[in-house]
């Protein structure tokens, strides 16, 4: 069974937070806490801010986005359908911050959050992973592609 949430510092409390984690090991769930770096300086500081915060967030259950999860969702987006969205050419979306995310939204998409949906939709595992770093690292690390034809 697989538990998942959006999830923000910003929107919910430590408190509220903590007691969704125990209810995921309750009912024999996994999960996986996935942040962005943020300000942070690196990732391993990252990592030890949620551990303290939130103490059933082990290493191995924390993925940090480096920079932010908006470089994800437009990483996966090839050239063609960009082109379609009327993105601009990002041969790589490593440096991608929410401001930027936010600016290329296309004026067709009533909210952020249809926008995202259609680039989910359009979204290439292949093409994210050449795209993107980190999201090659989060790739790799959990079995989403086969890395033998994924590199080339």
């Amino acid at each position: 069974m697989i538990a998942c949430m959006k999830y923000s510092m910003q929107k919910q409390s430590k408190v509220w937070v903590d007691r969704y984690l125990r209810s995921i090991a309750a009912m024999g769930a996994d999960f996986l806490f996935v942040t962005d770096l943020d300000k942070f300086p690196c990732v391993t500081e990252r990592l030890q801010t949620i551990e303290q915060r939130y103490p059933r967030c082990a290493r191995a259950k924390t993925q940090v986005v480096v920079r932010e999860i908006e470089s994800w969702y437009l990483a996966g987006i090839g050239d063609e359908d960009g082109q379609r969205l009327r993105l601009p050419s990002l041969p790589s979306t490593d440096s991608v911050t929410k401001g930027q995310f936010n600016e290329i939204i296309p004026a067709q998409y009533r909210s952020r959050r249809d926008f995202m949906s259609e680039l989910l939709q359009r979204f290439s595992l292949q093409t994210a992973v050449h795209k993107n770093r980190s999201f090659a690292y989060f790739a790799k690390k959990y079995g989403l592609l086969d890395w033998r034809t994924a590199v080339s």
